[in-house]
C-alpha cells in the first residue's frame, strides 16, 4: 500500500496470515468484523472480510433519553455477546485481542462504566468507552480505507442511533469533527409519535435540528463541502432503495434521487415502508427521522449528491490499528 503505509516486509508477511477483529457496541446494533489484509495490500478496501454478523440489540431502548441502559437492554447486550464469543473461538481468537469500542449509549449512561466492567468480568473483552471526538476521527479513517475522498472537503456524516458523527475532511486529513448527541434512537423518542410521522412533528423536529446543528451549519460554510459521503445502516439502506428502484448498481445518489425516497418514508406506515424494495427490517423504525436529518443536512449545505462508504467506525478501528503497527 505505497500511497498510506511505510511498512517493513516482515511486519506485512505476520499480518497477512493473522486475522484481526473489532466489535462496534452501537446503540442500536452491535457488529462483530474478522478480516485479513488482502495481498497484495491495495491502496482502499485492503481488508478482506472473513466474518461479519450484527445483532440488532437496541441497547438505547427505554432507556436512551434517561441517560441509562434498562435490564432488558442488558439482557440482549449479553446475549449478543454470548453469540459473538462463539465466532471468536471459531477463529481461534483471544477475547483480550478484540479491538471492542462502544459508543454513545454506553458513554451517556450512568451505568455504562459498570456495564464494561461486568462485560470485562464475564467475557474478557476490554471495552473502550470513546467520546464522541474519537469516534469522529475512526469514521474518517473508515471512510478514508475504503474510498478517495478528494482533495476539495467533502461531509462525511454517521447516523447512530445515540449520536450523529459529522466531519468535514479531504485526502489529506480532518478540517473539522464534531459528534451530536441527536441519534436516531433519541430523535425517534422525541418526535415520531405517530406512524406515519405527523407533518406537524416533521417540522417540530426541522427546528429542533435547526438549533442544535448550528455549529456543523457554521462549518459548511467555512469549509463548503462538495459533496456528502454517508457511513452506517441508513446510508446503506438508502443505497438498497435507491439501486431497487433504478434497477441498477450506483456509485453516488443525487439529492433529488434521494428527495424521491425520502418523501415515500415520509408518507408510509410501517407495513408499507417495510414493502419497498430495499428495506431492511432493522432500519425500518428509525429511518423516518434519520431521512428528515439527512434531508435537512444536505439541504441546508446546499450538497447536490452523496456517496456510499461501506466502511465506517470498526473499518476505521482496523484501518488505524494497522497503520499504528506498520509505522512503529
Amino acid at each position: 500500500m505505497k500511497t498510506q503505509y511505510k511498512y517493513c516486509e516482515n511486519k506485512l508477511q505476520k499480518l497477512y496470515e493473522q486475522p484481526l477483529s473489532v466489535m462496534d457496541l452501537g446503540t442500536n446494533t452491535f457488529h462483530l468484523l474478522i478480516a485479513k489484509l488482502k495481498k497484495p495490500l491495495p491502496d482502499y478496501q485492503p481488508f478482506e472480510v472473513i466474518h461479519k454478523e450484527k445483532v440488532a440489540v437496541k441497547i438505547g431502548q427505554g432507556g436512551i433519553s434517561r441517560g441509562i441502559i434498562n435490564e432488558q437492554a442488558q439482557a440482549r447486550m449479553f446475549e449478543a455477546l454470548r453469540y459473538f464469543r462463539l465466532s471468536l473461538a471459531e477463529y481461534n481468537i483471544p477475547p483480550g485481542e478484540v479491538e471492542a469500542m462502544a459508543t454513545s449509549a454506553l458513554r451517556s449512561a450512568s451505568n455504562g462504566a459498570l456495564l464494561a466492567q461486568k462485560i470485562k468480568e464475564e467475557f474478557g473483552i476490554n471495552i473502550q468507552i470513546i467520546n464522541g471526538e474519537e469516534e469522529a476521527e475512526l469514521i474518517y479513517y473508515g471512510v478514508k480505507a475504503y474510498m478517495p475522498i478528494g482533495n476539495a472537503p467533502a461531509l462525511i456524516m454517521d447516523i447512530g442511533g445515540g449520536s450523529v458523527e459529522f466531519i468535514i475532511g479531504t485526502d489529506q486529513g480532518i478540517l473539522w469533527k464534531k459528534s451530536f448527541e441527536i441519534g436516531a434512537q433519541r430523535l425517534f423518542d422525541l418526535f415520531m409519535q405517530y406512524d406515519p410521522i405527523h407533518p406537524r412533528d416533521i417540522a417540530r423536529l426541522r427546528h429542533y435540528l435547526a438549533q442544535e446543528l448550528e455549529e456543523l451549519q457554521a462549518a459548511c460554510r467555512q469549509y463548503a463541502p462538495a459533496y456528502l459521503i454517508g457511513s452506517s445502516g441508513t446510508f446503506d439502506t438508502l443505497k438498497d432503495i435507491e439501486e431497487a428502484q433504478a434497477g441498477m448498481h450506483c456509485t453516488e445518489i443525487t439529492f433529488s434521487q434521494f428527495e424521491k425516497i425520502h418523501w415515500q418514508l415520509l408518507k408510509k406506515n410501517r407495513q408499507e415502508r417495510l414493502r419497498i424494495p430495499g428495506m431492511s427490517e432493522m432500519r425500518v423504525d428509525m429511518i423516518v427521522v434519520a431521512s428528515i436529518l439527512l434531508h435537512y443536512v444536505m439541504q441546508q449545505a446546499a450538497l447536490p449528491y452523496m456517496k456510499v462508504s461501506l466502511y465506517a467506525l470498526k473499518e476505521g478501528v482496523l484501518f488505524k490499528k494497522l497503520n499504528h503497527l506498520l509505522t512503529t
